[in-house]
C-alpha cells in the first residue's frame, strides 16, 4: 500500500510538471502563472510520496527534496525553494560516499539557481522606496496616497511577472488592488494566491487576505461581497479559511446574525481541525472569543495565552490581526 501511494504520487507529480513545462514554453504570463500553479502542486505531491515512505534512507530524501527545490524554483517561487532547501541540506548531509556524486551535483547546481533568484528577488524588493515600506507597515496598504500606490503597483507587478509563484506577493498585490477600488483584480490576484498553495502548516493565503479585505473600508459593499462569498462555500473551505470568516465576523460591529454564521462555520472548523494540532488550539481560542462576544463579556487575551499565542498578545494589535498573522505563510515580502 506504501509503494503504491508512492507511485502514484509520483506519477501525479510527473504529469503536472510535463504540463508547466509546455506552458513556460509558451512564455506568456498567463500560462507562466498557470505553470506555477501546476509546479507547486507537482512539489506538494513529490512530499506527499516521500511522506508515504516508512523511514526512507538519506539519499532517497535528498533526491525528493531536490525535485521539490527544483518545482519551486521552476515555479517562480525562491521563498519557498529556500524554506525546503534547509531539509534537503539535512539530507544531502546524511548521505553516504556511495550515493554522494549524483546527489552533490544536483545540489551544486541548485544552489547556483537558488542563490540566483534569491539576489534577483531582493532586487526588485529594493526597488520599492523605503519611505513606501514604512508606511505600509507602520499604518497599511490604506495609509498610500494614490501615487505611492502606483508606484508600489508598478513594482509588485515586476516582481510577480519574474517570480509568479510567490503567493504572497500576490496577496499584497490584491491589497493594493483593494484600496485602489479595483475589487475584480482584488479578488483574482487572492485566486492565484490560494491556487498556488505553497503554506506552512497548510495555513491558506485567503486567511490572511480575507482579514484585511473584510477589514480595509469603513464601507460594506466590497467586505459583505466577500463574507458572503465564503459563508456560501463555507462547505467546502479548508480550516483556516473558515478560522479566518469566524474572526472576521467576529468584528465589533458584528450583528447577531453575523455571530450565528460565526457559529456555524466554527463548528466547521472544529470538525477538520486535527486533535491536539495547532489549528485545533486556534479554533478553540476562536470558539472562546465567540461566546464571550455571544454572551457580552470581555475575555481579554486569555483565549490566546491558552492556544499557545500568548508572545503575540502582548503585541499592541487586535485578536483578530494576532491569529490570522500566524496564518501567513511566511514573513510579508514588504517587510523583509
Amino acid at each position: 500500500m506504501t509503494m503504491d501511494a508512492y507511485r502514484e504520487h509520483r506519477r501525479a507529480s510527473g504529469a503536472a510538471k510535463s504540463r508547466a513545462m509546455a506552458l513556460l514554453a509558451e512564455g506568456t504570463h498567463a500560462a507562466r502563472i498557470e505553470a506555477a500553479r501546476l509546479l507547486h502542486d507537482a512539489a506538494e505531491r513529490e512530499l506527499a510520496a516521500l511522506e508515504s515512505l516508512d523511514a526512507p534512507p538519506a539519499a532517497a530524501r535528498a533526491s525528493v527534496l531536490a525535485e521539490v527545490c527544483g518545482c519551486y524554483l521552476e515555479g517562480g517561487d525562491p521563498v519557498w525553494a529556500s524554506i525546503r532547501w534547509g531539509e534537503l541540506t539535512h539530507a544531502y548531509q546524511q548521505t553516504d560516499a556511495a550515493t554522494t556524486t549524483p546527489v552533490e551535483t544536483a545540489y551544486s547546481e541548485l544552489k547556483a539557481r537558488l542563490d540566483e533568484q534569491i539576489s534577483r528577488l531582493q532586487r526588485l524588493l529594493d526597488g520599492i522606496p523605503e519611505p513606501i515600506r514604512r508606511v505600509t507597515q507602520a499604518s497599511g496598504f490604506g495609509a498610500l496616497d494614490a501615487g505611492e500606490r502606483q508606484t508600489l503597483d508598478r513594482q509588485l507587478h515586476a516582481i510577480l511577472t519574474a517570480f509568479p509563484g510567490l503567493s504572497h506577493v500576490w496577496v499584497v498585490s490584491s491589497l493594493v488592488a483593494h484600496h485602489a477600488g479595483d475589487d475584480d483584480r482584488a479578488w483574482r490576484d487572492i485566486e492565484h494566491a490560494v491556487a498556488l498553495r505553497p503554506y506552512l502548516d497548510r495555513a491558506h493565503p485567503l486567511g490572511v487576505a480575507l482579514h484585511y479585505v473584510a477589514e480595509g473600508r469603513p464601507g460594506p459593499t466590497a467586505r459583505d461581497d466577500l463574507l458572503d462569498h465564503v459563508y456560501a462555500e463555507r462547505a467546502s473551505l479548508p480550516v483556516d479559511v473558515l478560522l479566518a470568516f469566524v474572526l472576521a465576523e467576529l468584528r465589533p460591529q458584528g450583528s447577531a446574525a453575523r455571530l450565528a454564521r460565526a457559529e456555524a462555520a466554527l463548528n466547521l472548523a472544529r470538525a477538520q481541525a486535527p486533535a491536539s494540532s495547532q489549528w485545533a488550539r486556534f479554533v478553540e481560542a476562536a470558539g472562546e472569543l465567540l461566546r464571550a462576544r455571544l454572551e457580552d463579556r470581555d475575555v481579554g487575551h486569555q483565549p490566546l495565552y491558552r492556544a499557545g499565542l500568548g508572545f503575540h498578545a502582548r503585541r499592541d494589535r487586535s485578536t483578530l490581526d494576532t491569529l490570522v498573522e500566524l496564518t501567513a505563510p511566511a514573513a510579508p515580502v514588504l517587510a523583509a
